[in-house]
């Protein structure tokens, strides 16, 4: 379950103007997603709203006007797109504010009818709602165009790299990848044990855990490394311990709940030891402990931890994004295979979650609740996983 990811001399302009354009189509559905849940009447916003959305929809119309053919205008049209609806945005908030104000005024001079107060009242509450909501999608639509900004930013900095540096200076100098990309790849490998386990490829007589002690030792770890590091000028010593660390890490997360996982046999056991349920139970400890800290009493005293620290909550909380946003990949690449035993088992390890991408967040501890974080797991599984596993299904 583990490849090469990164293939310095193939990252080249083309594939970065290819990033560019899946960046866009995956914008204007984002867009287009806030918009559904805007109400459909705004009362005296409504023809702000209605023009924003009238000049929204010419804007994105201009992209299928760029000459395919030319496709280093995809990444500048990009761009492009994204300052126009940052100032489509800014104009939309002047407008509806300038009128908000207005009303504000009138309805001062209203309220000195007495037998207006209540119609006044209702109307006012009608009007704060209104200006909520349109304040809400553009602060959604800011969001949206920073996380699409983040995930240009390292995908161009990281051409930019690899075209001036060499492949050893390269992974130096971007830790954070090599953390990032080692954590993928160890998540990507732990749920398919949890498939291999159902398959029935290991010692039915030993338990699940002995079997996951076993098999994830600083040995295997050795050759996950060299798998995906290929370069024999990146087998440094700082590099490969940057991504032992990585890994290591999520393994003792992982064996963690494993732990508390068959402690608590009433709930699970090792019948229904999934990838998702582990997923689940990973939720349920920073639940627990979070409900200690504030209740300050002991809640399902049959787990091992008692309470965890704020570092460990974070931890656990962006490996639980890094886990989803992956089982979510896995989910619909085998919702689409045909109906049988394999695809139920599958389904099963890998369910689907509604997630909502925390955009506002730069913190490097949740990288993964982010969408350049999903984009990143997204980019990992469809150009470096999915062949893999077509090999078994």
């Amino acid at each position: 379950m583990v490849s090469s990811l990164i293939n310095l001399d193939s990252y080249n302009v083309d594939q970065m103007n290819y990033t560019c354009t899946k960046l866009l189509g995956q914008f204007i559905e984002d867009i287009d997603m806030k918009k559904k849940e805007l109400p459909y009447h705004l009362g005296v916003f409504s023809i702000y709203v209605n023009a924003h959305f009238y000049e929204m929809k010419r804007l994105f119309s201009k992209n299928t006007n760029v000459n395919k053919n030319k496709t280093k205008k995809d990444c500048k049209h990009l761009m492009y797109v994204l300052t126009e609806t940052d100032k489509l945005n800014d104009k939309l908030l002047g407008k509806t504010k300038k009128k908000f104000l207005e009303n504000q005024k009138n309805k001062v001079k209203i309220e000195n009818y007495l037998l207006s107060i209540i119609n006044v009242k209702q109307r006012d509450a009608r009007v704060n709602e209104y200006i909520s909501h349109i304040y809400d999608f553009a602060y959604k639509t800011y969001n949206i165009i920073e996380g699409i900004k983040q995930i240009y930013n390292d995908e161009h900095n990281r051409l930019l790299l690899t075209e001036s540096e060499t492949p050893e200076l390269f992974y130096l100098r971007n830790n954070n990848l090599i953390k990032n990309t080692c954590s993928v790849h160890i998540i990507a490998t732990i749920s398919w044990f949890f498939n291999q386990i159902h398959m029935g490829m290991y010692n039915k007589h030993k338990s699940i855990l002995d079997i996951y002690i076993e098999k994830f030792t600083p040995e295997n770890i050795s050759k996950i490394i060299k798998s995906i590091y290929n370069y024999k000028k990146n087998y440094k010593k700082n590099v490969l311990k940057i991504c032992s660390n990585a890994m290591n890490n999520v393994i003792t997360i992982v064996e963690s709940v494993l732990v508390g996982f068959f402690k608590n046999g009433k709930i699970f056991n090792k019948h229904n030891v999934t990838f998702s349920n582990i997923i689940k139970f990973t939720e349920i400890t920073i639940l627990r402990s979070k409900l200690i800290d504030i209740l300050n009493i002991s809640i399902f005293p049959s787990l091992p931890e008692n309470k965890l620290s704020n570092e460990q909550i974070r931890k656990k909380e962006n490996l639980i994004c890094l886990m989803k946003n992956f089982s979510n990949k896995m989910n619909s690449y085998f919702f689409a295979l045909k109906s049988g035993h394999l695809k139920k088992m599958f389904l099963e390890n890998y369910e689907a979650y509604d997630m909502q991408d925390d955009t506002t967040s730069n913190s490097k501890d949740l990288y993964f609740c982010s969408k350049p974080g999903k984009y990143f797991i997204h980019k990992i599984v469809v150009t470096k996983m999915l062949f893999l596993i077509n090999i078994y299904t």
